[in-house]
């Protein structure tokens, strides 16, 4: 999607994109947070726990003393820097696309389908659809991505224009030398 595509939008479309990719990225902000600032939380009962197509993969990584500390440090940092440039809108589509990948492999630890099923059903008797949070932020983003939000507000648009303005101003100047 070029510049002249997001300013089709009209200012509500683009403010709900904005809101969508800022708060997915507040909510992975305060996840990492949180777990950064609870001295006794690890990853280590999520991945013990495993479920999922790579099971055994995450619950080998739970029993693994080196590997389980680099999964208690990296996850929590991976959210808040994750979710800081989401709500920045800086490297928006990177930051996207890392945030995607790392949301799809709790998916893949621990399967909504797996740990509670698609259909739940309530006190009341009715049926009602359960997609967990995760599922619903890693869509959330793939619309984000897809709509390339970084070119609609954000750090990333401030960067376009200094460089943008920068290379007219230097092809200015050898026009003007030649």
């Amino acid at each position: 999607m070029n510049t002249t595509q997001s300013t089709r939008f009209g200012r509500g479309q683009r403010l709900a994109l904005i809101a969508l990719r800022f708060s997915v990225g507040w909510h992975l902000f305060l996840q990492g947070y949180g777990k950064l600032t609870r001295p006794d939380w690890s990853a280590s009962s999520y991945l013990g726990d495993a479920t999922g197509p790579l099971g055994s993969l995450f619950r080998a990584l739970a029993a693994r003393p080196s590997l389980l500390a680099f999964c208690d440090l990296f996850v929590p940092w991976a959210l808040l820097v994750l979710g800081l440039l989401l709500m920045i809108g800086l490297a928006t589509r990177a930051a996207t696309t890392v945030a995607i990948a790392l949301l799809f492999s709790f998916v893949l630890a621990q399967p909504p389908l797996l740990t509670g099923g698609i259909l739940f059903i309530g006190r009341d008797g009715n049926a009602n659809l359960y997609v967990n949070q995760t599922v619903i932020e890693i869509l959330a983003l793939i619309a984000t991505l897809t709509f390339d939000t970084g070119r609609i507000v954000g750090l990333d648009v401030l960067l376009r224009r200094h460089r943008s303005s920068a290379a007219s101003a230097a092809v200015s100047e050898m026009e003007q030398q030649s």
